[in-house]
């Protein structure tokens, strides 16, 4: 059975009052006098018509909590110092950057796609930081060389 929402249920409500005050307001229009004034009814029934239009155009019953972006990863990596940078990267800084100066001009790096891709700087960070879990996975993958036997005792009697 699927959840009601508090603005689905608050909206079932309005909706029934202003039924029920429709429904009210009909029996006594045929049972009034046509000289009594009717507007207290009129205005409880526009108040209620306003709120529940107003309860359909809002999509949240409470102001909404944004959350709050993360900082760029990128410029707080490479604002650490050269220990941690190393312990990072597995690298110094300064081999980072003469190796992003020999592979930023590469062609895979640059599309002529609609959809830019991230920085050079970027990619080779992401690379270089898992490129050790990767190659232990590929490791892990790899057929190993068999082992020799030792085939100097005979199973068989």
């Amino acid at each position: 059975m699927p959840r009601e929402t508090e603005r689905g249920k608050a909206i079932k409500r309005m909706t029934q009052i202003i039924r029920t005050q429709i429904n009210g307001s009909i029996i006594n229009s045929l049972w009034k006098e046509p000289n009594e004034d009717s507007s207290g009814e009129d205005s409880d029934l526009g108040d209620a018509l306003v709120a529940l239009i107003h309860l359909k155009k809002r999509r949240y019953m409470k102001e909404r909590v944004r959350i709050i972006r993360a900082p760029n990863i990128g410029s707080f990596l490479f604002d650490l110092d050269e220990a941690c940078f190393k312990q990072e990267f597995r690298m110094t800084q300064h081999s980072f950057y003469q190796l992003l100066d020999e592979i930023k001009s590469h062609p895979v790096f640059h599309n002529q796609s609609n959809i830019p891709q991230r920085p050079v700087k970027d990619q080779l960070m992401v690379t270089v930081e898992f490129l050790p879990y990767s190659a232990r996975a590929l490791c892990s993958h790899m057929p190993r060389e068999p082992q020799p036997t030792n085939e100097t005792h005979n199973t068989t009697a």
